[in-house]
């Protein structure tokens, strides 16, 4: 299993490796254990099955470090640099949208605007595009640095909060005013072809006092 998800820390030292040299010998290891006394056999491979099961169940949220990861990341990339030869048609367009919010996702308290634009670009998600969320934060890099590597625990992650129940990305920058912040996001949000080409912003809720004092 690490050779097929292309691990970069499997390194076999055994001249004659190779994945069926490694599924002969997981055979013959079965083999053997039946061999030698096959109720314990059978016993332990229930044991092995039910343990397995229960884990792929109740999905505890534990790092494994496990192959199918390894590959899942594997193979995303391998797509991503495939999608090159695929040029866009009206046929198949997929809108993806930027959405800028105001306030952090993960901070749900008194943030109700943000939460509620949330959800409304979720009922677009059936158009199969790219959804990415992000907030400006305004100040200096040294000062959001924690935030931005995602060592504080009010700001992890770089995908939508698990409470959603929904799949979506979600990215952070750092600039000096609101503008700025905007751009970097339009030009830097996503990779290759799954980048982004509709912005989503929320409505202004005082934009009827701004237009009056104006004029």
């Amino acid at each position: 299993s690490m050779s097929i998800s292309h691990s970069p820390g499997w390194r076999p030292s055994f001249i004659y490796y190779n994945k069926y040299t490694a599924l002969l010998g997981g055979i013959l290891c079965t083999a053997i254990m039946l061999f030698i006394n096959i109720e314990y056999a059978v016993v332990a491979i229930i044991i092995a099955g039910i343990i397995y099961q229960y884990i792929a169940y109740n999905k505890p949220n534990v790092n494994w470090g496990s192959a199918f990861a390894s590959r899942a990341k594997w193979k995303a990339n391998d797509s991503s640099l495939r999608l090159y030869q695929y040029g866009d048609h009206v046929k198949n367009f997929q809108p993806s949208f930027l959405v800028l919010c105001k306030d952090n996702i993960f901070n749900t308290d008194n943030n109700h605007r943000t939460q509620s634009l949330i959800e409304y670009v979720l009922t677009l998600r059936h158009g199969f595009g790219t959804i990415v969320y992000s907030t400006v934060l305004l100040g200096s890099f040294d000062e959001y640095i924690d935030v931005i590597s995602h060592k504080s625990q009010k700001n992890r992650g770089y995908y939508l909060p698990l409470a959603k129940k929904k799949a979506a990305f979600y990215e952070q920058v750092v600039s000096n005013n609101i503008r700025q912040g905007a751009r970097l996001l339009m030009q830097l949000t996503g990779i290759g072809r799954l980048r982004t080409n509709t912005v989503v912003l929320g409505w202004k809720s005082n934009w009827t006092k701004e237009v009056k004092e104006t004029y």
